[in-house]
């Protein structure tokens, strides 16, 4: 019996399937358009009145590059809004952050909450550490009038072994070990360069508009 329904429904007329068809592709974009996120202005703008610890941040223009000062501690870059926002999307334009961690101020607590902690892909192939050039994080949804990135890591950092550090020396590990008979011990510290980020860009979400 269902032999003899899957014969006449191929047999239906062409008219018929074209309108089956047609009403099946306007399905799918009314499913798409219900989808569709209607993402507000940037809120990380000095023309929306935000402020920022390095101005290249929220000038809007990628091609700008704001850097930490030499020697920097912490590394870090602060957007300040005028007013608290609900934040749904974050997105950084990267220039040679390696590992960072991505935080909003919470007003309540009066302390910084982690949003994301990011190591980025890198080029396995390659001597070097490739710069992956944009971060974008979603599934978010806080209320804040600040965002940190705090950065542990570069591309241009350098790993260099010391067998006696400086009291300033940032210590990844103390290795002690025998090799080839002999004791070996010596720290492995973090030569640290500028961190630097092109844009950072925060949004909210607005309220879908209906048709009257």
């Amino acid at each position: 019996m269902s032999f003899g329904t899957a014969r006449r429904r191929s047999n239906a007329p062409s008219h018929i399937l074209l309108a089956m068809l047609l009403a099946a592709t306007a399905g799918c974009a009314s499913f798409s358009t219900l989808l569709h996120t209607n993402w507000s202005e940037n809120y990380a703008l000095d023309a929306y009145g935000a402020t920022a610890n390095h101005e290249a941040l929220i000038d809007g223009k990628p091609t700008t590059v704001a850097s930490t000062p030499v020697k920097a501690d912490p590394r870090e870059f602060v957007v300040q809004f005028p007013e608290p926002k609900r934040v749904r999307r974050i997105r950084i334009v990267n220039h040679n952050l390696y590992r960072f961690t991505v935080s909003y101020w919470d007003a309540e607590r009066s302390d910084w909450q982690v949003v994301k902690t990011v190591w980025q892909r890198r080029d396995v192939d390659s001597f070097e550490r490739s710069i992956q050039p944009l971060f974008t994080i979603t599934g978010i949804n806080f209320v804040t009038d600040r965002i940190r990135i705090a950065v542990s890591r570069t591309v241009e950092d350098q790993i260099v072994n010391k067998l006696a550090p400086d009291p300033s020396d940032k210590i990844l590990d103390h290795v002690q070990r025998t090799v080839g008979g002999t004791w070996m011990e010596f720290w492995r510290v973090i030569v640290e360069s500028p961190a630097r980020v092109r844009e950072v860009e925060v949004y909210g979400v607005l309220p879908r508009e209906t048709k009257s």
